[in-house]
């Protein structure tokens, strides 16, 4: 049984790029958005990236485990902390906001076609398996806004967005 994500997660193990979880969390903003294998190891899926194929496919034990940990969803919410302030958002228990670096942030992401469209069906997705589904419920309501302030983001977008909340206890390709 392949745990890659635990052993990444409680920082005995690393990345394919030799990278601990801890590594990943002092990437700052150029880093974030320069490097595109790391976001698939903050938000696992239980199906294989078509983007990265060395990437971790999360094991039924894995999200039980998670599910069933304080300590893994902890750290989980480290990583949506990490990509919130780097999207210009803040979180407060369960509660996310545009934060005071919205409008800086916001014009490196909020950009037709942009990847970190992505990056975010991935971490609703991620969150809602991996039991921390009303946080991606608040991520969602955020963007909610995001959706209806900016054109730029799209309808196509704006329901892939919602369908990775459908239903987190179906396997993800269901789910898209």
């Amino acid at each position: 049984m392949n745990r890659a994500i635990i052993s990444f997660y409680t920082r005995v193990g690393t990345d394919a790029a030799n990278r601990t979880v801890n590594d990943v969390h002092a990437f700052g903003h150029a880093e974030l958005e320069g490097h595109h294998d790391f976001i698939q190891w903050l938000f696992p899926l239980d199906v294989p990236s078509a983007a990265i194929s060395q990437s971790p496919i999360l094991e039924p034990s894995e999200i039980t485990e998670f599910r069933a940990s304080p300590a893994l969803r902890e750290r989980l919410l480290m990583s949506l902390d990490l990509m919130l302030d780097f999207y210009g958002f803040e979180r407060k228990q369960t509660v996310i906001s545009r934060s005071a670096t919205w409008d800086t942030r916001s014009v490196e992401w909020v950009t037709c076609r942009n990847h970190n469209f992505l990056r975010i069906t991935r971490i609703l997705k991620s969150l809602s398996i991996l039991g921390l589904r009303d946080h991606a419920e608040a991520l969602l309501e955020a963007l909610d806004r995001v959706y209806a302030d900016y054109p730029v983001v799209g309808d196509v977008t704006y329901q892939f967005w919602k369908s990775a909340l459908l239903d987190p206890d179906i396997p993800s390709e269901r789910n898209t």
